[in-house]
């Protein structure tokens, strides 16, 4: 097992019964560590704390079966949201998790297949988009010629955060393009939530979109009445609040066009509420009269499946606490969908918001439609999950596995 400098940056590798195996991972597998505990008990050995490198350990242990097929073994002992590149000098392979909680991309270019989380990816190396990777689905591409089957059967459930803010704005995903949903839901929070005012003033880069749609259902003049810092990183994940804080004032300044004026600021989450607040402020002490915040993603009051959590609707509450006597904070609205795998046992509703459901596939239709794959931001309430399939079962090859 190699992790760089011992630390679990990816791509991880192994030598294995399949060759030298290496692997990228975007997402999390939520039972890893009930895996990690068993193949210890088991006798394998870890180099680092990345559940990513249970997977890898897992597939070593599948060295009798062929690579595409010991992936899909793998996928029906793994819980979690993830897309997974897996390659050795022979094969490459893409694994989609069930829910298609994260997106995965094939390209075809001149020189062969080419796979990413997102389609621009594809076109700076050349290839053009073909399709997405399906949840559930392993696709491999094998002396050039690609190959897939079908692992685990289809539950989709998108998380709702890709098209809010992850992905690029350019990128379509599961059919739809994140500058349109984004746009969209900005329109939908102007019907929840209008205010008066003279002008939308977005928070960049991410709020842009939003902002946009707030500005055309509302007939209010958009205006850039924040100044982004291009060279600042990111405020949200900085480790102290004095670090966020400083962040904050190096990433964004307020320009002239909100002197005198009523603003509606428009941004497409809140997190901790700690950079919202630094913000109103801020406008308030460069002449902006009235500052009304309105947010397109809800407060939710679930975990997220992975890694990145919101601490939900506190945010909102402490934000609004200090919004200096403005007349109105809104976050976008909230209504109940079945989350994932219809009748199942345990399977509750999910509470997500109206606007995306509006914005996301098979949105914009207020009644009635078909049904649409359903987007996710968090478990189903208690946390719990349905047990995983058994090793031997929960899925397996489509009729015929072939080509893709």
């Amino acid at each position: 097992m190699h992790a760089p400098s011992g630390t679990a940056l990816c791509p991880l590798t192994a030598r294995t019964a399949h060759g030298v195996l290496a692997i990228a991972h975007n997402g999390n597998f939520t039972n890893a560590k009930l895996l990690r505990d068993r193949l210890l008990l088991e006798g394998a050995t870890f180099q680092s704390t990345s559940d990513t490198e249970v997977m890898l350990l897992l597939l070593a242990r599948m060295g009798h079966l062929p690579l595409p097929e010991a992936a899909a073994q793998a996928m029906r002992l793994l819980q979690g949201g993830y897309s997974i590149l897996l390659m050795n000098r022979k094969t490459l392979l893409a694994l989609r998790d069930p829910h298609g909680v994260r997106p995965l991309v094939l390209g075809k270019a001149p020189w062969g297949y080419a796979f990413a989380s997102e389609p621009p990816a594809l076109l700076l190396m050349g290839a053009e988009y073909v399709r997405d990777v399906r949840p559930g689905e392993v696709v491999w591409v094998e002396e050039g010629r690609l190959q897939s089957l079908q692992a685990l059967p289809p539950e989709p459930a998108p998380c709702a955060f890709e098209w809010i803010y992850f992905a690029r704005p350019d990128s379509v995903l599961d059919g739809t393009e994140a500058y349109e949903a984004r746009v969209r839901m900005g329109m939908e929070l102007f019907r929840e939530a209008p205010a008066e005012a003279d002008l939308v003033v977005p928070v960049p880069d991410s709020g842009i979109g939003a902002a946009v749609g707030y500005a055309k259902a509302s007939g209010l003049p958009l205006e850039f009445g924040l100044y982004k810092n291009p060279y600042a990183g990111r405020t949200f994940i900085q480790p102290t609040q004095e670090l966020r804080d400083l962040k904050t004032r190096l990433k964004l300044s307020p320009t002239g066009a909100v002197k005198g004026k009523r603003v509606v600021l428009v941004d497409d989450s809140i997190v901790r509420g700690t950079t919202s607040r630094r913000i109103v402020r801020m406008l308030k002490e460069a002449g902006a009269l009235e500052v009304h915040f309105r947010v397109s993603s809800p407060p939710h009051p679930l975990p997220l499946l992975l890694r990145h959590r919101h601490r939900g609707p506190q945010g909102a509450h402490r934000c609004g606490e200090e919004r200096g006597g403005d007349p109105s904070l809104h976050r976008g609205g909230l209504f109940g969908l079945p989350l994932g795998g219809g009748g199942q046992a345990g399977h509750r509703a999910a509470r997500l918001p109206r606007l995306l459901q509006r914005a996301l596939p098979g949105g914009g239709a207020r009644g009635g439609g078909k049904a649409r794959p359903r987007a996710s931001l968090g478990r189903r309430p208690g946390g719990r999950r349905p047990p995983a399939p058994p090793p031997g079962r929960g899925g397996g090859r489509s009729p015929g596995a072939g080509p893709a």
